[in-house]
């Protein structure tokens, strides 16, 4: 089975900055920090070969759900346990991207990013660390991204759970991750 992957990605964040100074001129200052990249298919610099979508994915507050973003073990996405969307085995060596949306209105908990504890945690994002964690706020987003070959390293036993957390109420959310196929 082939398959022909195209991802794109786009974030800018452009903007303006103005006050009055003393003097009664306005004074202003203006950014631009843009991040295009294409992943096509394949396993090397700007590629991947994988990828896993699911949307409005929930958890009660306190309650937690690990992704074993090696071989997807107990998830279904509606291909088969541990498939992409096209019935293809899910065996990732590394995560090109991942991003996480907490899409709860601004009533809802935060989600909470990592933090698995054990010595299967995925880490490579934390810097090696079992136990970090990034806290994701009702709205809000957490996007990685890894062009070149090489990427956020994924070993199936050691380095592989990916726990995700709902804090200070429920959380309804949405995951994607990209990678390269072991």
């Amino acid at each position: 089975m082939a398959s022909n992957l195209n991802v794109k990605t786009r974030v800018s964040t452009i903007g303006t900055y103005s006050n009055q100074i003393g003097n009664g001129d306005n004074a202003q200052y203006g950014f631009s920090i843009k991040q295009d990249i294409t992943l096509t298919d394949g396993t090397v610099d700007d590629q991947a070969n994988r990828i896993w979508t699911s949307q409005g994915r929930s958890l009660a507050d306190t309650a937690s759900s690990t992704i074993d973003v090696y071989d997807f073990a107990g998830e279904d996405i509606g291909a088969g346990d541990g498939k992409d969307p096209f019935g293809q085995t899910m065996l990732l060596a590394e995560v090109v991207m991942l991003l996480v949306k907490n899409t709860s209105p601004s009533t809802g908990g935060d989600l909470v990013v990592g933090g698995d504890g054990t010595t299967a945690a995925w880490n490579s994002i934390f810097n090696g660390s079992d136990t970090a964690e990034a806290v994701v706020q009702p709205g809000g987003a957490l996007m990685i991204q890894a062009r070149y070959d090489g990427a956020y390293a994924v070993a199936d036993i050691t380095n592989h759970l990916l726990k995700l957390s709902a804090s200070g109420g429920a959380v309804t959310y949405d995951v994607v991750i990209a990678g390269r196929n072991a």
